[in-house]
Parts: structure tokens; sequence; C-alpha cells
């Protein structure tokens, strides 16, 4: 899916917005959470072809599945540069108890420890 997406898609640069970050083994699983210090990390990318581009992203993320894994929330992101950015996040829709929280809030960070 990355190098579907890297044609599919122009790379904005990094962001992050507030809430947890947990591992749910082989990917991770994101909550917003506006009332809490700790920031989730991630990557910002302009799609190209919007609404076809959108619809297989939704698919992936299990978007339609019934209960749903994720939802596609439009949330405010601070980018690298601290500028605010309104954006697309597919946000974990699953209880995350018991899943181990990443403090630091980076999973490509929390794989490669």
């Amino acid at each position: 899916m990355s190098r579907w997406l890297e044609k599919n898609a122009q790379w904005v640069g990094k962001g992050f917005f507030t809430g947890n970050l947990y591992d749910l083994g082989e990917y991770p699983a994101a909550v917003f959470d506006p009332n809490i210090p700790r920031k989730v990390f991630g990557e910002i990318w302009k799609l190209i072809n919007y609404e076809q581009t959108i619809a297989k992203i939704d698919h992936y993320e299990g978007t339609n599945d019934s209960p749903p894994q994720y939802v596609r929330q439009l949330i405010s992101i601070t980018t690298s540069n601290h500028q605010t950015l309104l954006c697309w996040v597919y946000l974990y829709a699953q209880s995350p108890e018991n899943l181990p929280l990443i403090l630091h809030g980076n999973y490509r960070r929390w794989i490669e420890e």
C-alpha cells in the first residue's frame, strides 16, 4: 500500500496531533485526544485523483467493515514547520484497552527499537 500511495499522492511533510498511539502488532492505532499532552507523529500526503484514491484507502483501512477498525476524521495537524493544516486522519475505532501504548508517539521509531 505504501508503494501505491507514493504513486497516487504527493508528499507534503511530517506532522503531529495530540492523542495516543498504540501497537496492534503489525501496524499502529492512533486515538485523537485534544486534552492530553502526548503527540502522535505521522506523514502528510496530498492525494491525486482524490475521490478514487480516498475510496481505495478507506477500503484498505477498513472504514466500511462492521464494526470498522478505523474511522476517517478531519482534524488539525501541526506540521514540522509549525503550520496548522486540516487533514483527514485514520483513527482507531475500537477500544485500545490492553494495547501497548507507544509513549513517544512515533510508530517508525517504535518498530526500529
